[in-house]
């Protein structure tokens, strides 16, 4: 299903937070019985005594919008033509739609709202007037339904897969290798390929590879004698996004294959709270230092292994389950088409 949405930020639909009334006005500071009362603030909204007499300032606190999967089934979204529609009709159709598609709905759900009851309506006509029951649509639609019962089936499968504690503690025991991993922080220096200092398109010298390799040794050498390697990072690294977090990089495994090679060995060979020697890449120095190193806590890694070990029990039943399913071939030539029947226009006209 195609859903035509514009990238709008400003959704539909929005819920107001709880928020906490003002705090009553001490007895001491109460106005006079002859002042005007002021109005009673709703929830969420912030009312004070405006410059002019008797004016008041209304403060409408942003509200944020609930997540359609997070409202609750019966909450009527919207409507349309008089007739409400929920937050459980959407979410069932949400169930079918990828994540990054639901956060463009998110952004847009009036125009997913309309596009859902075009839908629902066009399905309306095509039953009535018995387009479900022709072809082609009928066998498009029974094939569509066996994909999907399918689907259902083998997923089903997985879940009545019986798994024990002991087996997953047992795959955690075996596989330690997968799950060994190393937090560090890094500093990280860039160079340039040129034959001398450039400066970037900032106006910042960039060193040469040489220049950067030689202030990273002197790093190395600095945290090693006992330098605050923190203040070395808020002070040399270039990537902002690591100095924001006093150089710490999200964990690594040992078996991540998107980390290069070079600098696995390089974290993994160190102990904790040793400093690597520079690791080069392509366009900069890193120099780790590891805060932790060791296999994963198995509860962290549980549910992941539960969900490996499913998925292979239940391939292994859909693969003998297809080995149970013996096709034989009809032997012989095929039957011979008969010859189609000119049609009145294409028969000559006899003379």
């Amino acid at each position: 299903m195609k859903i035509l949405l514009t990238l709008g930020i400003v959704s539909a639909l929005s819920l107001s937070a709880q928020t906490q009334a003002p705090a009553p006005t001490p007895a001491a500071e109460k106005p006079p019985a002859s002042a005007p009362a002021a109005p009673v603030a709703k929830p969420g909204l912030q009312i004070t005594p405006g410059t002019a007499p008797n004016t008041y300032q209304v403060n409408i606190p942003v509200v944020q919008s609930i997540p359609l999967t997070k409202l609750p089934p019966t909450f009527v979204v919207a409507t349309v033509d008089g007739q409400p529609i929920t937050a459980g009709q959407l979410q069932a159709v949400l169930l079918n739609v990828p994540a990054p598609l639901q956060q463009k709905i998110e952004g847009d759900r009036k125009e997913f709202i309309r596009q859902y009851v075009i839908l629902s309506r066009f399905a309306e006509m095509a039953r009535k007037d018995k387009l479900d029951q022709q072809s082609p649509y009928k066998e498009a639609i029974d094939y569509q339904t066996m994909i999907v019962l399918y689907g259902a089936v083998v997923e089903q499968k997985g879940k009545e897969q019986n798994l024990t504690p002991e087996d997953i503690k047992n795959f955690y025991d075996t596989h330690q290798d997968r799950y060994d991993q190393v937090k560090f922080k890094a500093i990280y220096l860039a160079f340039s390929t040129a034959a001398t200092s450039q400066p970037d398109a900032s106006g910042k010298v960039v060193p040469t590879e040489a220049e950067a390799k030689a202030k990273a040794e002197d790093l190395v050498k600095q945290a090693r004698a006992g330098a605050d390697f923190v203040k070395l990072v808020k002070e040399n690294s270039e990537d902002p996004t690591s100095v924001a977090k006093d150089g710490d990089f999200p964990p690594i495994r040992k078996a991540d294959t998107k980390v290069p090679p070079d600098i696995l060995k390089a974290l993994f060979a160190a102990k904790q709270g040793e400093v690597t020697d520079p690791v080069r890449q392509p366009r900069g120095f890193y120099v780790f230092r590891i805060e932790e190193s060791g296999p994963q806590p198995l509860e962290q890694v549980q549910q992941s292994i539960r969900s490996e070990l499913q998925n292979e029990l239940r391939n292994k039943w859909l693969e003998d389950f297809k080995k149970g399913i013996e096709v034989k071939m009809a032997e012989g030539p095929a039957p011979a088409q008969a010859a189609p029947v000119p049609s009145a226009s294409a028969v000559p006209a006899q003379k």
